[in-house]
C-alpha cells in the first residue's frame, strides 16, 4: 500500500500524506518518492502549481519517523547505522531544500497535528494554510534533539524573540499562534478545504496560477481565527526574556516575572535536553545572519553529530518508545556543559 499518492489533475499537482497509523510519520522511503515526484513535477510544464495535504482527520504529519531510527540504531552496529542516519537526514534535508526554492506555488493544507519533519514538508512552500484543529511545533528539544528541516531559518525571522521562544520550547502553536509568528500564510476553516481544492482544480490556471490561488484564498480563507494566540497574548513576556544573551540569562529573567505564564514556560524548559538547549540556543543566534542554504547545511551537520551521540536516543526511548517520560540525559544543568562540547557540535565530521 502506497504511504504517499499523487495525482495530477487538470495541472495541479497533488499530494496526499496516507501512512494512516503513524499519523502520516515520514520514513525513508517516503521522503525519497516525494523528493522524485516535487522535482519532476517542477520541471513539468503542464503543472502549474503543487498542493500537499492529509488524509488524516487528526493529523497533516507527526514528523519524521525517528521511531525507525531508533529501532534500527538498536539492531545495528555504528558503522552500519550511520551511514543509514546519514541518507535519512540528507534525503529529509534535501526535500526542504527543493521546497523552499521551488518555482511553483506549493500549497500546504495543515490539519490537526503537524510537527518535527511535518512542518519540513510544510512550512517551507508559499502558502501554509492552517485549519482551526491545526497544532504546529518542534519538541525537538524534548527529544534530544535540535529544531531542524530547516525551521532556523523561520523561526529566526519571526517577530522579536518569537524564534527563540519557539525553538527553545518547542511551544505547540494553534492556528493563531502560527500565523502570528508567520509560520503559518493563512488560516481556512477545515471544511473549506476540500472546497477550495476542488475549485482550483476546475479553473484554468495556465499562465494565471498565482492570480487564481490569490482569489480563491480570498474567497476561502481569511475569515476570523477562532482561536486565541497566546503567543501574541504574551509577546511581551517573550520579548523580555528571550532576547537574552546567554541561556542562563533567559532562565532568570522568566524566574524574575513570576506569573503562571512565565512559570509554565519555565517547567518546559525543565523537562527538556539542557545540551539541547544549549546548542538550539546557539543555532537560533547564528540563524538571522545565515541563508536557507547555509542553515540547511548545518542542520545536516548538527544531525549527524547528534546521531552519533546517546542523547537523541535516549529523548526518542522516553517519549516514544518506553514513554515513561524519564529521559536520563547528559547534563543535568546547562551550567555543566562545557562551551567546547557544543562547539563540537557545528562542526563537520
Amino acid at each position: 500500500m502506497s504511504l504517499v499518492k499523487f495525482d495530477i489533475q487538470n495541472r495541479i499537482g497533488i499530494i496526499t500524506l496516507d501512512r494512516d497509523g503513524a499519523l502520516n510519520a515520514i520514513n525513508y522511503e517516503m521522503f525519497t518518492v516525494l523528493c522524485h515526484y516535487i522535482k519532476e513535477w517542477e520541471e513539468d510544464s503542464s503543472i502549474d502549481a503543487v498542493v500537499i495535504k492529509s488524509d488524516n482527520e487528526k493529523a497533516f504529519c507527526a514528523g519524521g519517523d525517528i521511531k525507525s531510527l531508533y529501532n534500527y540504531r538498536q539492531d545495528h552496529e555504528d558503522k552500519e547505522a550511520l551511514p543509514k542516519f546519514r541518507q535519512f537526514f540528507w534525503e529529509e534535508y534535501e526535500l526542504n531544500r527543493i521546497i523552499h526554492h521551488y518555482k511553483k506555488p506549493y500549497i500546504a493544507l495543515i490539519n490537526g497535528i503537524a510537527m518535527g519533519g511535518g512542518l519540513g514538508v510544510s512550512m517551507h512552500g508559499s502558502h501554509r494554510i492552517v485549519s482551526e484543529d491545526a497544532c504546529l511545533a518542534m519538541p525537538e528539544t524534548a527529544i534530544g534533539f535540535f529544531p531542524d528541516v530547516g525551521s532556523s531559518y523561520l523561526f529566526s525571522r519571526s517577530p522579536g524573540s518569537l524564534g527563540m521562544f519557539l525553538g527553545l520550547t518547542g511551544w505547540y502553536m494553534n492556528a493563531a499562534d502560527a500565523v502570528y509568528a508567520g509560520i503559518a500564510t493563512h488560516f481556512m476553516p477545515k471544511e473549506h478545504f476540500d472546497t477550495f481544492l476542488e475549485a482550483l482544480v476546475k479553473v484554468d490556471t495556465a499562465g494565471r496560477a498565482e492570480e487564481i490561488i490569490f482569489e480563491l484564498l480570498d474567497m476561502f480563507a481569511g475569515s476570523e481565527i477562532p482561536v486565541l494566540s497566546e503567543l501574541q497574548k504574551n509577546r511581551d513576556v517573550i520579548d523580555s526574556c528571550f532576547s537574552q544573551t546567554n541561556l542562563q540569562n533567559i532562565l532568570t529573567e522568566l524566574q524574575l516575572h513570576k506569573n503562571t505564564w512565565a512559570y509554565k514556560v519555565l517547567d518546559r524548559l525543565e523537562e527538556v535536553s539542557p545540551l539541547s538547549l544549549k546548542i538550539t540556543f546557539e543555532l537560533l543566534k547564528l540563524a538571522s545572519k545565515k541563508d536557507f542554504d547555509f542553515l540547511s547545511q548545518l542542520d545536516f551537520i548538527l544531525s549527524q553529530n547528534f546521531v552519533r551521540g546517546s542523547e537523541f536516543f535516549e529523548g526518542i526511548r522516553a517519549k516514544i518508545i518506553d514513554k515513561d517520560g524519564e529521559p536520563n540525559w547528559q547534563y543535568t544543568n546547562i551550567e555543566d556543559i562545557p562551551d567546547n562540547i557544543v562547539a563540537g557540535f557545528f562542526k563537520e565530521v
